[in-house]
């Protein structure tokens, strides 16, 4: 049996490689906040962990245009709270960080991208102490600064992350919720 379900985005694509047996990952590619939360009703889970990484999506579309709106998010991510007390009132949660990106030519709105996600994490943040959900704050160890990105981390599109990346990702999740 899992002892920690990681549901999220496609940044959770081969995750479960850097994970012992024990954790499940359940990643949907393009999802949203809002996305996740709906699929929450139908997870069949007895995980005493539980942790979210969901968010990218709902900051731009793939051309790098604005999709939600700050208020917008926070309001998504304060109804993804009330669904995760409500489906898993036995369950430990966290909620892992959006993740910067790295520029590329197709998406040169690296800083812009940058300085929102980072302005929301800190709005996240403070908005889960209320829901008693721990943030997990993945910033530090994918920006050098305040906007130059650890390439190493990305994979060559900007977005997903390399093998380092994923591994960093998965230590950060395992050594906050585990350890």
């Amino acid at each position: 049996m899992s002892e920690l379900l990681l549901l999220g985005d496609s940044h959770g694509r081969y995750l479960e490689d850097y994970f012992p047996s024990t954790v499940s990952v359940d990643f949907r590619p393009g999802e949203t906040i809002e996305g996740i939360t709906r699929y929450m009703q139908y997870v069949s889970t007895q995980c005493e962990i539980i942790v979210m990484h969901v968010g990218t999506n709902n900051l731009t579309h793939r051309d790098g245009s604005e999709r939600d709106s700050v208020d917008r998010v926070l309001e998504k991510v304060r109804a993804m709270a009330d669904e995760l007390r409500r489906c898993f009132p036995w369950a430990k949660l966290f909620y892992s960080s959006v993740l910067p990106r790295m520029a590329t030519k197709s998406f040169a709105n690296m800083r812009w991208y940058n300085d929102r996600a980072r302005y929301i994490n800190r709005q996240i943040s403070l908005i889960l102490t209320d829901y008693e959900i721990q943030f997990i704050d993945n910033t530090r160890d994918f920006l050098r600064g305040k906007y130059n990105t650890v390439d190493e981390m990305f994979a060559v599109d900007g977005l997903h992350l390399s093998r380092r990346g994923k591994h960093m990702l998965a230590n950060n999740i395992w050594n906050a919720t585990i350890n």
